[in-house]
């Protein structure tokens, strides 16, 4: 699908130049779509998720993503055969399952797909996430396998949720007390990535009800796995929580604790991941009051919310000189003079605006 020169180290470099990303990054990134392709190419009937699959769906190349998460019901014999066909006459020299203890009771299977690196000079591998089960976004649509680290030989599409679905997915990923991904487990950067993801997203959404229709159905499911028998509020709750403790890093009389020393890693972290390397503690304030306002509406039923209004209004820095957040959010007042967007949106998420400017 990809043509073969982009795969060559020459390429690889010259795109590094240009995106100043890691070329070990960029290099695992096209043999991920490579992969991708194959397996669509191969007749394997799947969704393509994950950070990956945003890749696709923003115009702006933003953060590097190197696995492929995929949604199938497609019986294991007929993946094997797949993967030996894609191997045989493909770029992979081999693949292996990468068994794991069983987690929960999530249907989920991994896999390693081996290549030779012109980067690393080495063996290195893509890994391939495979969740059985049937699609639970309201909507898909096929997207052509094509971003701007390559060139591809053929146009090959593939099925993908809709922006607006991928967001509830994201949004689910980010609750990490509950069902998102947890804290205490070495994942401060997959918990970053979430909440990067999450304030890139938040600039193309348009319909909060196709984004909470897709949260409420991936976040039960994600529940089940873990015999968690809670309101999607409590889920919406953590999520707030997490952006809370986000927006009042570095703030005098801020919370430190464990929670706060691992969203501090992951967010150093993360770094190496973006295009251009930059990601600030200011950054990742500004996302974490996307994600809030985002929960906050959703959790308050506010689906009519208009959202593009929303996003036009918050620099306007007039309509908050006389606003304070409620007490147990207070602390993110200091926002006000340093982030004036994000103060806005807690703001609105808080619904402590004038009352015409929370209905807007």
């Amino acid at each position: 699908m990809i043509s073969r020169a982009c795969f060559e180290r020459k390429w690889i470099t010259t795109k590094h130049s240009k995106t100043n990303a890691d070329p070990i990054l960029i290099e695992k990134a096209i043999y991920a779509f490579e992969l991708l392709g194959n397996l669509v190419e191969n007749g394997i009937n799947l969704i393509f998720k994950g950070g990956t699959g945003l890749m696709l769906l923003i115009p702006e190349l933003k953060r590097l993503s190197i696995d492929l998460d995929i949604i199938t019901e497609e019986e294991d014999l007929r993946l094997y055969e797949s993967f030996d066909a894609l191997i045989k006459k493909g770029v992979f020299k081999k693949w292996e399952e990468d068994k794991r203890p069983i987690e929960r009771k999530i249907p989920k299977s991994h896999f390693k797909f081996y290549y030779n690196s012109s980067i690393e000079r080495r063996m290195a591998y893509i890994m391939l996430d495979i969740v059985k089960m049937p699609s639970p976004f309201p909507k898909t649509i096929e997207k052509p396998i094509i971003i701007p680290l390559f060139e591809a030989e053929k146009e090959v599409k593939v099925c993908i949720p809709t922006l607006n679905g991928f967001t509830g997915d994201k949004l689910s990923a980010f609750a990490p007390t509950t069902i998102g991904i947890p804290y205490g487990k070495e994942k401060s950067m997959e918990i970053i990535k979430q909440l990067f993801d999450l304030g890139i997203l938040f600039e193309y959404i348009t319909d909060l009800k196709e984004i909470r229709q897709s949260y409420k159905k991936i976040a039960d499911i994600e529940a089940s796995y873990r015999d968690m028998s809670l309101p999607t509020d409590t889920f919406l709750c953590d999520t707030i929580q997490a952006s809370f403790l986000i927006s009042q890093l570095d703030f005098h009389g801020s919370i430190e604790n464990v929670y706060t020393r691992e969203l501090r890693d992951g967010i150093r972290r993360i770094r190496n991941h973006i295009v251009g390397g930059r990601y600030t503690f200011s950054n990742a304030k500004e996302d974490a009051s996307k994600v809030a306002c985002l929960a906050f509406l959703i959790k308050d039923g506010r689906l009519d919310m208009d959202i593009e209004g929303l996003k036009q209004n918050r620099g306007d820095v007039e309509r908050i000189k006389e606003v304070l957040l409620p007490e147990e959010f207070g602390i993110l007042n200091k926002l006000k003079a340093i982030s004036p967007e994000s103060f806005y949106l807690w703001a609105v998420a808080t619904e402590v605006m004038p009352e015409d400017e929370n209905d807007k």
